[in-house]
C-alpha cells in the first residue's frame, strides 16, 4: 500500500499482523483488510509521486481511527463509511481494524458532484438508511468477490459506483450536479478541463469565455479556494499523474509541463515543488520502480498491486 499511505506500525512491530486481499475489477478496485493499528500519511510529496488521482471509500467493518484530511477533522467508529480524495493529503491513526475498500476513479464522481474533492473527509454513518444499504452491498460484494467471473465483475463495478454515487449524492456536504441545469461551477470547472492545457488560460480569458463576471467567477469558486488556485491545482494534478505513467517515459519533465499548461520549465518546477515538495523530476525518479517489470514475469506483487491502481480507468 506503499504508493498510496506512508504507514507506521502504533505497536510492537514484532506483534503487527496484517490480512489482505485484492480485486481488480477492470473500472474499479476492492480490497479487504485486517490490521493490527497503524499510523496512516498521505503527504503532497507522496500525492505527487504516486499518480492516484482516485476517491477511495472506505467501510469500517471494526474498528476505526481519527485524523486530519487536510484541515478537516476525521473521526470513523465502527461501521462508519469514510470517503478521501487521494489528490490531496491526510493523515490518520487507526486501533486494530477490519475494513473494506473501493478504489473509484474520479470520473465516476464527476459525473454526480461539482467537486468531488469536497467529500474529502466525509464520514457517514449506517444510522442513515441509505448508508445502511451501502454498507451491506458493500459487504456482500467483498463475500462475493472470489467467485465472480469477469463479466459479473465488470457489472459489479457499475453497479457498485453506481449505488456510492447516489448515496453520497442523498448525503454528502459537496453540491451534486444539478438536473437538468448545470451548475455555473460545473460549467466553469468543465471549460477549464477543456482549456486545461493552454497557458494562456487565465481568470480573466475564463471570465470572457463564459460570460461571466470576475465577480461572479471569484465567489463561484470562492468554497474551493479561488478560481486561479483551482486551475493551478488541475495542471498540478495532472502533470503528477502525467509523470507516473509509463506511457509518458520518453517525455521530459519540462515537456510534461508545457502540455499542461506551465510557461516555462522554471516556473513548472518552482510550481510543483511548492505543492508538492519535491521536484517532478524526483517525483518521477521515486515512481520509476514500479514500472520496472511491468509485463514480466518476475513482476513482484507490490508493483503489480500499484499498477493495478494507476492504470485504473472508469
Amino acid at each position: 500500500m506503499g504508493d498510496v499511505f506512508a504507514i507506521e506500525c502504533v505497536g510492537e512491530p514484532n506483534e503487527y499482523a496484517i490480512d489482505m486481499a485484492a480485486w481488480h475489477l477492470g473500472t474499479m478496485m476492492t480490497g479487504t483488510f485486517r490490521s493490527s493499528a497503524l499510523r496512516f500519511s498521505r503527504s503532497r510529496a507522496l500525492v505527487a509521486q504516486s499518480g492516484l488521482d482516485h476517491i477511495l471509500v472506505q467501510l469500517y467493518v471494526a474498528g476505526g481511527f481519527a485524523g486530519d484530511a487536510d484541515g478537516r477533522d476525521v473521526l470513523v467508529e465502527p461501521g462508519n463509511v469514510v470517503i478521501f480524495d487521494l489528490s490531496r493529503p491526510f493523515h490518520t491513526q487507526t486501533t486494530d481494524f477490519t475494513n473494506i475498500s473501493l478504489l473509484v476513479p474520479r470520473a465516476h464522481f464527476e459525473a454526480v458532484f461539482d467537486e468531488p474533492a469536497g467529500l474529502h473527509g466525509l464520514v457517514l454513518s449506517q444510522d442513515r438508511h441509505m448508508v445502511a444499504i451501502l454498507a451491506a452491498y458493500v459487504q456482500a460484494l467483498a463475500e462475493r468477490m472470489p467467485h465472480l467471473l469477469p463479466k459479473d465483475a465488470s457489472a459489479a463495478a457499475v453497479a457498485t459506483a453506481g449505488l456510492t454515487t447516489t448515496v453520497l449524492k442523498e448525503y454528502a456536504e459537496s453540491p451534486a450536479v444539478g438536473t437538468p441545469v448545470v451548475s455555473p461551477f460545473r460549467a466553469a470547472a468543465r471549460h477549464i478541463d477543456d482549456r486545461i492545457h493552454d497557458p494562456d488560460l487565465d481568470v480573466a480569458t475564463l471570465a470572457h469565455e463564459l460570460a461571466m463576471s470576475r465577480a461572479t467567477l471569484y465567489r463561484v469558486f470562492e468554497p474551493v479556494g479561488g478560481v486561479a488556485g483551482y486551475i493551478r491545482r488541475r495542471r498540478l494534478t495532472g502533470a503528477a499523474m502525467a509523470l507516473a505513467d509509463p506511457a509518458n517515459r520518453r517525455r521530459t519533465a519540462a515537456e510534461i509541463g508545457y502540455a499542461w499548461g506551465f510557461t516555462s520549465e522554471t516556473a513548472f518546477n518552482r510550481t510543483f515543488k511548492a505543492a508538492f515538495g519535491l521536484t517532478p523530476h524526483i517525483a518521477r525518479q521515486r515512481g520509476d520502480h514500479v514500472w520496472a517489470a511491468d509485463g514480466e514475469v518476475d513482476e513482484t506483487a507490490e508493483q503489480r498491486f500499484v499498477r493495478w491502481m494507476r492504470l485504473l480507468r472508469p
